[in-house]
């Protein structure tokens, strides 16, 4: 005979979760019986796809229909916690994202990075492995405190230099069309003003997008960028994966 569904941890974190544990338990349903009731055969990989529901909140949706018949409830009653379980995951995105931008703005320092025909790198791997640092020029912490003629002088040098180091291209970002000498951030954004390849300033400060990042994960422990290394983070269950934000994703505006 089947013991009382068993509830482990985490798995009443979602609407969704919570709706199949009450139920259950108001049938009396142990976990194998709601398998058995999902209509799976396989017994290990029932309690899998279960176990998997329950503690992301995930339910597709060819299998909305069988959940309800399995709890006995109407679809309308399954519906309202998918909806529920949705807002849950919006929410959680939305605290991630803006973790994730106060750990930017904390290690933000003022820089100059390349303009690149692809902000979408291809090939991946090679981004990957660089991170960000691919398209950022190198330059003395001293040029943002030195006086203007000094600073112009030394981005200029700094650009030029760079420039001719890649021969006008970046492995997987393609050509260089310009640079930007970022001074800070606003919102989610990066402020900062043109430059062009020849090291001359060509407009006034603008908003741009943040530099997208990827990282390698190997059981589950980040390889950080080399840039901005707060803003990698772990996923993947202990499996080989990598995290792709090209462009960087943001949270929604209020």
């Amino acid at each position: 005979m089947d013991v009382a569904f068993e509830v482990r941890y985490g798995e009443d974190r979602y609407a969704i979760g919570r709706l199949i544990l009450l139920r259950a338990a108001d049938i009396g349903l142990s976990r194998s019986d709601f398998v058995r009731r999902l209509g799976y055969h396989n017994m290990a990989k029932g309690h899998r796809t279960l176990s998997r529901m329950l503690t992301t909140g995930l339910v597709a949706d060819f299998m909305q229909p069988s959940l309800a018949a399995a709890l006995e409830i109407h679809p309308a009653a399954l519906d309202a916690a998918v909806v529920a379980t949705a807002a849950q995951h919006r929410a959680e995105k939305e605290a991630r994202l803006n973790a994730k931008d106060t750990a930017y703005r904390t290690a933000f320092r003022p820089h100059i990075r390349a303009e690149v025909e692809r902000a979408v790198p291809t090939p991946l791997f090679v981004a990957i492995v660089y991170g960000p640092a691919l398209r950022i020029v190198p330059l003395a912490d001293e040029a943002w405190t030195t006086d203007e003629v000094a600073r112009r002088r030394l981005i200029e040098r700094a650009i030029v230099g760079h420039y001719r180091r890649w021969r006008g291209r970046l492995p997987s970002y393609g050509r260089i069309t310009g640079y930007l000498a970022v001074s800070g951030t606003l919102g989610h954004y990066d402020v900062g003003v043109p430059y062009a390849v020849d090291g001359n300033p060509i407009g006034p400060p603008m908003i741009v997008d943040r530099i997208g990042v990827g990282a390698l994960t190997i059981n589950g422990h980040p390889i950080p960028s080399k840039w901005f290394d707060a803003r990698s983070e772990a996923v993947g269950g202990g499996k080989p994966c990598v995290i792709l934000e090209w462009p960087i994703a943001k949270p929604s505006d209020p």
